[in-house]
């Protein structure tokens, strides 16, 4: 259960299953102070960590070693209301051996489309797409 309570104008506190509490506002347009990230954008960053967290986990168990590991994710919105995600486009910056590669993109179409739970959601509503950059 998440738990919401209002600060002051639209700056509210939730409060996680997890006893984590996560300032949320709206921009100062909106009424709010700018005092923490506007809901959509953590629906992202649900979105990067759960697919961080498949990916962290398969590299732990097939012994893949990296050495970085960047996650960028933009996206559009429709413009009618509902302001809808109509397309997320995932950036996998990964810093390990070049051999590994197919073996990353398998495990990302893997956690895109069947493991990860925020990117098969949001993949409901909106054309996910990524692209794997293998770093030096």
């Amino acid at each position: 259960m998440i738990k919401l309570k209002l600060n002051k104008n639209m700056n509210f506190n939730a409060i996680t299953d997890s006893s984590h509490i996560i300032s949320i506002d709206a921009s100062k347009e909106n009424g709010g102070k700018n005092k923490g990230p506007r809901p959509t954008e953590l629906l992202l960053v649900g979105m990067a960590g759960c697919t961080a967290f498949d990916l962290k986990s398969y590299f732990d168990k097939k012994k893949i070693k990296f050495k970085k590991f960047h996650i960028c994710i933009s996206a559009q919105r429709k413009k009618k209301m509902p302001t809808v995600f109509k397309k997320i486009f995932i950036e996998y910056k990964i810093q390990t051996d070049r051999k590994n590669k197919s073996k990353i993109q398998s495990k990302i179409k893997y956690s895109l489309n069947k493991q990860c739970s925020c990117c098969v959601m949001l993949g409901k509503s909106a054309k996910v797409e990524y692209k794997l950059s293998i770093i030096k």
